[in-house]
């Protein structure tokens, strides 16, 4: 089967127009795999997977002002945020914003760091002769 373990799109028939979209421009048009030729990530490592990237740049003010274009992507966001939640969904979020969130969050309080790899980065120090990593961490 020239297609066994692409990932099958959900959707319906938009989702499956999509989904063919994606592997016709990443795959094909790059000159990647496509079509089921791409290898698993986790079971097949006979050769490189040669996954396809593509990449779009669209300047919005080409096509109107950009306080115009602004304002259109806040009703979007808001659209979008205001839809139905799925049961145990409390919030739609869109790209982005949990990785903004963590950045906040880790900017304000510091990057956790477990604490094998404070005794790795402390052996390094030590064998270094630099000064004790726990003059570094409150």
């Amino acid at each position: 089967m020239p297609f066994e373990g692409v990932c099958l799109p959900f959707g319906g028939v938009k989702g499956s127009v999509l989904g063919t979209m994606m592997d016709l421009m990443s795959g094909a048009l790059t000159g990647a795999n496509f079509g089921g030729e791409v290898k698993s990530l986790y079971f097949d490592h006979s050769e490189p997977q040669n996954v396809g990237h593509l990449f779009f740049a669209i300047r919005p003010d080409l096509f109107m002002a950009m306080t115009d274009f602004e304002a259109r992507m806040e009703e979007f966001n808001r659209r979008i945020k205001a839809l139905p939640r799925a049961a145990g969904c409390d919030e739609i979020l869109m790209p982005g914003e949990p990785e903004a969130r963590t950045e906040a969050k880790r900017r304000a309080n510091g990057i956790p760091v477990t604490d094998n790899v404070v005794a790795d980065l402390a052996k390094i120090a030590e064998k270094r002769g630099l000064p004790p990593l726990a003059e570094h961490l409150e």
